[in-house]
């Protein structure tokens, strides 16, 4: 994750579902990065999202239909709130092993997302969010998303997380609230913070990304 940051100097983000919403567990972010609407340990509505479009995309079909059904909030004027448009958009995810959510949120921001897997499971997210004005912004970064998605999903060792997938239950700490197995010092090993670099929070899947990208050398973590 920290690589995949050095490499974009974006806002590089990691999210689990937790029920019908995303839980933002890790976030890097440049100072001169477009500015977002997410925090750590905060929740948002999955379908204007990257990460979210990710993680309704592989969720359990209830969880998709009672979405779908329910209110899709509209924060611009690219959201999509049309449930037949949204059900096409989850599909192409699939197909592609990818999501873009082109300024869904926010008029002048693009992200694209790509799932971190625990075996057949799709267990969180990773996105890069750009400024930019249309898909293009994150094309050429799709296949570097993609690879730090690969990356952390071989070596992050993420188990088993409940009956949801992701976020069967909530935990709230010091860092926020955020799904147990999720969070530092748990069993999945996953640290959460907000980092402006250099100041990165520790995390085994931050570590666990570096060590991936430095062909199995472990850095020290940033403070």
């Amino acid at each position: 994750m920290e690589d995949l940051y050095e490499v974009t100097h974006e806002n590089v983000q990691l999210a689990v579902r937790d029920q019908d919403e995303v839980v933002f567990v890790e976030r890097f972010a440049a100072r001169d990065a477009v500015n977002v609407l997410t925090k750590v340990g905060g929740r948002f509505a999955m379908p204007p999202t990257g990460v979210g479009l990710v993680l309704l995309a592989y969720a359990p079909a209830e969880v998709q239909e009672r979405v779908l059904a329910g209110p899709l909030v509209r924060f611009t004027a690219y959201t999509i709130t049309d449930p037949g448009r949204l059900r096409r958009v989850l599909a192409e995810v699939r197909r592609t092993g990818f999501a873009v959510s082109d300024r869904q949120v926010t008029d002048d921001a693009v992200s694209v997302a790509a799932p971190i897997r625990s075996g057949d499971r799709v267990v969180a997210a990773l996105s890069v969010v750009v400024r930019g004005d249309s898909a293009a912004a994150v094309r050429g970064l799709t296949p570097t998303v993609r690879a730090a998605a690969r990356g952390i999903s071989r070596v992050s060792g993420i188990g088993p997380l409940g009956p949801h997938h992701v976020g069967s239950s909530r935990q709230e700490t010091a860092g926020g609230i955020g799904p147990p197995g999720l969070r530092q010092g748990t069993a999945g090993g996953i640290g959460t913070g907000e980092s402006h670099a250099p100041e990165s929070t520790s995390s085994t899947l931050a570590s666990d990304s570096r060590r991936t990208a430095r062909g199995g050398r472990d850095e020290p973590h940033a403070q």
